[in-house]
């Protein structure tokens, strides 16, 4: 009766769904009142069904259906008779185009290669004021301007050039008095075929009028120098022949391979200067190890060139033999590609070239010449007479049958340095130990198996780590 009676609640609760509004997600409060589902979520997103094609293929839903290709990872939907690849249209995008025929008309290609022929009827439009009119036929589209139809205010600035104008398409009598001058005309767009011919020995020049015309050359007065030098203008403002203060004429020089030598006039590169240059920088090529930036004229390949940024490098016949870089991590570096010979002495930090015997050791801040560690603070061995052969000790002494006091040359930087003992031929059993140890010295005991004092020859090692 209790299950009943829930499956009635249930029933009751969704009865109210089936004509109303559902929203899942985020905000349940503000849905919109034209959703039937509405989903809002920012970490969260929707899911459709995944299926393979296979699966996919297998089913044959309404029009508008959607499902997500896990075989080909797209999403696919169905047009009521087949499923289709939402990612063709996508990827085939580039195949899209729109193409002038020969007639008035266009062909459209669309991204599934079929392709739709658009016609474009003749018209004829005017503007409003009839300055302009214009005409399309087949392939010809005529422009016809009034008389002042088109002014200098009705053109922006670098709209017509020169690729918009055919040759020769506008003439004296197409344009009124100063309206081209200087600044209109850029450099190289009046050409030799574009001026009509004189006669021989005239100059092109204007009149009193500012007309244009051929004259005849009144200075005939011939100019001279050296081959190939160059002239300019002098104080006076007249040609000449660009020398050095001591009357040289190969000051300046252009040779027949286009090499420009500055003090010789037998340049042998493109710039070839017989003297000392400054300058306040050059900009150069980065370069390789087999062609430098900087190189010298009988030796191509090796100078000095930039393998990196905030690199230098120094190669020597083609190879790199030094690398100069700076890094976030270590700063700046010195890398040798080779055997490195000191001629001189390395100094430290502190400017010390350090003394025989000494290492040079990393600091902190830099390097020190400091002397080489030896943790043996001494060791030797001792025989039954007593005799001694060793290094840092000062004195053997020997105060009983089997003990022995050793002391250091050097005192320790503390009582808790290692000793190490080894018995010679003292029997089976026998024993050695130190029985008191101090900076500068230390006690040992040497007895049989039975704990009797026993004198033997003996070894020992002091480390001092």
């Amino acid at each position: 009766m209790k299950l009943k009676l829930l499956f009635l609640i249930i029933a009751i609760s969704f009865s109210g769904l089936v004509h109303s509004q559902i929203k899942i997600g985020d905000n349940p409060q503000n849905l919109d009142a034209n959703a039937v589902l509405e989903l809002e979520s920012t970490s969260r997103v929707l899911i459709i069904t995944r299926i393979t094609t296979a699966q996919m293929n297998a089913i044959t839903p309404p029009h508008g259906a959607l499902i997500y290709n896990t075989d080909v990872a797209c999403v696919f939907y169905h047009n009521g008779s087949q499923w289709l690849n939402m990612c063709d249209g996508l990827s085939n995008s580039s195949n899209i185009s729109l193409v002038k025929n020969s007639d008035s008309s266009y062909t459209f290609t669309h991204a599934n290669g079929n392709t739709t022929i658009i016609e474009i009827p003749e018209k004829t439009f005017t503007s409003v004021d009839e300055t302009i009119t214009i005409t399309s036929s087949g392939n010809t589209i005529d422009l016809d301007v009034a008389d002042s139809g088109i002014k200098s205010e009705h053109i922006a600035s670098g709209n017509i050039n020169s690729t918009h104008i055919q040759p020769k398409s506008i003439t004296m009598g197409n344009m009124g008095i100063e309206s081209v001058g200087s600044v209109e005309i850029e450099n190289n767009t009046i050409k030799t075929e574009d001026i009509a011919p004189g006669t021989a020995n005239t100059i092109l020049t204007t009149n009193l009028s500012g007309v244009v015309e051929w004259a005849n050359n009144t200075n005939t007065a011939s100019i001279t120098g050296t081959p190939n030098a160059l002239f300019h203008a002098d104080a006076s403002g007249n040609l000449t022949e660009i020398k050095d203060s001591s009357g040289n004429a190969d000051v300046v020089y252009i040779s027949g391979v286009n090499n420009m030598g500055i003090g010789t006039d037998n340049p042998q590169n493109k710039l070839h200067v017989a003297g000392a240059i400054r300058t306040e920088g050059i900009l150069n090529s980065d370069g390789t190890a087999n062609e430098p930036s900087y190189r010298f004229h009988d030796d191509s390949n090796t100078g000095l060139f930039s393998p990196a940024a905030d690199q230098i490098g120094l190669s020597v016949d083609g190879q790199v033999a030094i690398n100069l870089k700076h890094t976030g991590v270590n700063g700046l570096e010195i890398i040798a590609n080779g055997s490195v010979e000191l001629k001189e002495q390395l100094i430290d930090e502190t400017g010390a070239t350090g003394t025989a015997g000494q290492v040079l050791s990393a600091t902190t801040t830099g390097t020190e010449w400091t002397n080489a560690p030896n943790p043996f603070l001494a060791y030797g061995k001792i025989n039954e007479a007593n005799s001694i052969t060793s290094f840092g000790i000062q004195s053997l002494a020997k105060f009983s049958t089997g003990r022995y006091q050793i002391t250091f040359t050097s005192t320790a930087s503390s009582a808790d340095y290692i000793i190490q003992l080894t018995l010679l031929s003292a029997g089976i059993g026998a024993t050695i130990e130190v029985t008191s140890q101090l900076n500068n010295s230390f006690f040992v005991q040497i007895s049989d198996s039975a704990g009797i004092p026993l004198d033997a020859s003996w070894y020992f090692t002091v480390l001092d780590l």
